[in-house]
């Protein structure tokens, strides 16, 4: 099997992780993106179910409360390691975070409104309860 990345294994989606990612993506007649998405995941065979635990569902929550600013910082942190997300992870859910969530829904056949709504968490491997 071709090597594509030859790093340090560091956990961090960097500029080699990207350039891997691109790499195993040509090779296999893929567009090229350089992030990880759930088609990628699919080429690579690797089951999300076999990483992550089962997500939950999103219950409805004020935008203010502590508990969905906690939500959306965990979005927020998961979106900044499959390379999505550059911003802040402040628990906000502006513009940055919403287009992040827009392009992740794009790439996971999401329709993209950059809601969280319970396929997005899912997807993310996020439990809100």
């Amino acid at each position: 099997m071709d090597k594509f990345y030859t790093g340090d294994i560091d956990g961090l989606p960097g500029p080699e992780t990207q350039a891997a990612i691109g790499k195993f993506e040509k090779a296999h007649g893929m567009p090229v993106t350089g992030r990880i998405t759930e088609k990628l995941l699919r080429a690579m065979d690797i089951r999300l179910s076999l990483i992550f635990d089962k997500g939950g569902y999103l219950k409805q929550l004020p935008g203010n409360s502590a508990k969905f600013r906690h939500i959306v910082q965990e979005v927020q942190v998961v979106l900044f390691l499959y390379g999505y997300y550059k911003g802040v992870i402040d628990g906000v859910l502006g513009v940055q975070t919403q287009t992040a969530i827009k392009q992740f829904q794009e790439d996971f056949d999401i329709i993209p409104s950059g809601i969280l709504d319970g396929r997005t968490l899912d997807a993310l491997r996020i439990r809100a309860s």
